[in-house]
């Protein structure tokens, strides 16, 4: 079955983050990982294997950076073909393999030789057998645009389209993703909240688009205690649940983290009404404070924040407001006060 096909029918699981688990397992920072494809295919493999192990249904091909113009065109080539060889043999049958394409927004070259660079890089992509064209983490509509239009320059196959928010949520770039035409859309490489966020936003605008959400990891403190379950799986479930159609995760999501968003797909369809949830920093007028482990912890009777319910009021045990730092990549301040008459009663 084709992967728009069976996306109609269900939730697809996708896999984690390559570059973070390359890192992890070694691998010397600051370079570009996609020249593993051809220095050391068999640390990539095994993270593809790890990722299947885990019950991903689809795998992202290690070629994020592998463009022309960041290696050169005769080792781009060979870097993207032995980087769909080895996600096509990692997957094995039953499963698909997404080409990815990372944004050339950070380079100075005119559009045109941008364009001819895409191409490029997706032609071998389409050549070397992947299942759909992924453009992923792109921040930039114009950049974004100009790697569209090369995927669809005699490529006969879909067109994901992931842009990061790496700021939060941008009103003009969620529009234009929503109206870029691509058979799929979502949102990548951004925190659960601001990930959770885009998705219904992105769901009230694309017109029926099939979506997908790959959110990187929550902060350390979002795990919870002997288990993998952070921000990002949270976010993937409570979606799924929303009819986001397919689910994984990109920076900090390992095969653990993927192995549990999976596992959660299988035992049932997530509430719709329980929104992902974040542990808080609050901080009083005062100047103290105070760090919220657990919503049972008895020192400190607080809520955490749902990100359904923006104008939520959290107060203390004397019933006082408090300023919330939201767990995300890095700490955002916020006042959140409680719609007009909702504690006329009196805090709980």
């Amino acid at each position: 079955m084709r992967l728009l096909e069976l996306l109609r029918t269900r939730v697809v699981l996708g896999d984690g983050a390559m570059g973070t688990e390359l890192l992890r397992r070694g691998a010397a920072p600051n370079r570009n990982l996609s020249r593993l494809n051809v220095e050391h295919p068999g640390r990539v493999s095994q993270v593809h294997q790890d990722y299947v192990s885990a019950g991903a249904e689809l795998l992202r091909t290690n070629t994020f950076m592998a463009s022309p113009l960041r290696m050169g065109p005769e080792l781009a080539r060979e870097t993207v073909r032995r980087g769909v060889r080895i996600a096509r043999e990692a997957a094995g049958p039953g499963r698909f393999v997404a080409g990815s394409v990372g944004p050339l927004s950070d380079l100075p070259n005119p559009a045109p030789e941008k364009k001819s660079a895409y191409r490029v890089e997706i032609g071998e992509l389409a050549q070397g057998g992947c299942d759909a064209i992924l453009l992923e983490t792109f921040t930039s509509t114009e950049d974004l645009f100009i790697a569209l239009e090369a995927a669809r320059s005699g490529f006969n196959l879909p067109i994901i389209a992931q842009m990061a928010f790496p700021r939060g949520p941008d009103a003009p770039a969620l529009a234009a993703l929503a109206g870029s035409g691509a058979e799929m859309l979502g949102v990548n490489c951004s925190s659960p909240w601001t990930a959770a966020v885009v998705s219904l936003e992105l769901q009230k605008k694309g017109r029926g688009t099939p979506l997908s959400v790959f959110p990187s990891a929550g902060r350390a403190e979002e795990e919870e205690p002997g288990g993998p379950l952070g921000g990002a799986v949270r976010t993937g479930l409570y979606l799924a649940g929303r009819g986001i159609r397919m689910v994984g995760g990109c920076c900090g999501v390992g095969p653990e983290a993927i192995r549990a968003l999976g596992e959660g797909l299988k035992r049932a369809a997530p509430n719709p009404g329980e929104g992902p949830r974040f542990p808080l920093s609050v901080l009083f007028d005062t100047g103290d404070e105070v760090r919220l482990e657990s919503p049972e912890n008895p020192e400190t009777e607080l809520e955490f924040f749902d990100s359904r319910r923006p104008g939520v009021l959290v107060l203390d045990d004397l019933g006082r407001p408090v300023d919330l730092r939201i767990s995300e990549c890095t700490w955002r301040e916020c006042r959140l006060r409680p719609p007009e008459g909702i504690w006329e009663g009196g805090p709980r």
